[in-house]
């Protein structure tokens, strides 16, 4: 019983981090997509996201970001 109480918590904790680091995600693409339609250039917008988002993502992590945003936006048009 006490293991399976055990692994629950685990389980708990695995999810909050896992929720945390999507949100995260979610939240640098929409930035990317928000400066991006404000007409802002790459590395205004790069500069901005690895401010806000720089301790999470490296500089080529939030590139990447911007690349698969890009494409998004693309493909919505």
């Amino acid at each position: 019983m006490a293991q399976k109480i055990q692994g629950r918590e685990e389980g708990e904790i695995k999810g909050r981090i896992i929720g945390r680091a999507e949100g995260r995600a979610e939240g640098l693409t929409n930035l990317i997509l928000g400066f991006g339609e404000s007409g802002l250039s790459d590395e205004i917008i790069f500069s901005q996201a690895k401010k806000r988002y720089g301790k999470y993502f490296t500089d080529e992590q939030i590139k990447q970001f911007m690349n698969e945003a890009k494409g998004t936006a693309l493909q919505e048009a």
